[in-house]
């Protein structure tokens, strides 16, 4: 139930995009013995059973190009659950339901990047130029730069860090409150964005 919870927090609060507010996920490879090789993209966040974090990750080669996920005929784009922010849980099967609201779309003849659609953005407020986030891998030294990326309506390029989801639940229904994003600005890697996206139909303006 605590998982199933999670999900629909995850689906309706959208996602987005690199690790909790404090920590970023490493560069270059993770390894468990489930997925094995892979590049932690971003952790999601939610205010309620907040012990269990989803890791959204991709694959990548050695070098640097987006490994494509033959099974899905799409580049690879996936997610786990840490529970209590430790133990490794792959839930599958509510992986896929959440992953359905994130459709991938390949970018022709670019092994190196490729987009996720945000379905549930109309569900908010939000200053995004392209309901899009882009999925990023370069070479950086000796490893892989793996990002996720937002391009605000003032044409900012921002690298987002973590992402909180506040909301509630009853029984099967769920209300979002806000979803609040962190990250830095592409080119300044001093200069931290949170920006606060509303429910629809909140008066709030995004901020």
């Amino acid at each position: 139930m605590k998982k199933f919870a999670g999900v629909l927090t995850v689906i309706a609060g959208l996602f987005i995009s690199l690790a909790a507010h404090a920590n970023h996920p490493p560069l270059g490879t993770t390894i468990n013995k489930y997925f094995g090789e892979h590049v932690p993209l971003f952790v999601f966040e939610k205010t309620f059973n907040p012990e269990n974090i989803i890791i959204i990750y991709t694959k990548v080669d050695r070098n640097c190009r987006i490994i494509y996920d033959r099974q899905k005929q799409q580049p690879t784009f996936g997610l786990y659950w840490l529970d209590d922010g430790v133990r490794f849980d792959p839930a599958p099967q509510l992986a896929n339901q959440f992953l359905s609201r994130m459709p991938v779309e390949d970018i022709k003849d670019d092994p190196y990047s490729f987009y996720v659609r945000l379905t549930d953005l109309r569900q908010l407020h939000h200053d995004l130029a392209d309901e899009r986030l882009l999925i990023r891998s370069e070479q950086y030294g000796n490893s892989c730069l793996v990002g996720a990326y937002m391009r605000l309506k003032n044409k900012k390029l921002v690298r987002v860090t973590s992402t909180l989801t506040d909301a509630a639940i009853n029984f099967f229904s769920l209300n979002i409150r806000s979803l609040t994003v962190v990250g830095h600005e592409i080119g300044n890697m001093n200069k931290k964005i949170v920006r606060t996206y509303p429910a629809a139909e909140s008066r709030l303006a995004a901020r």
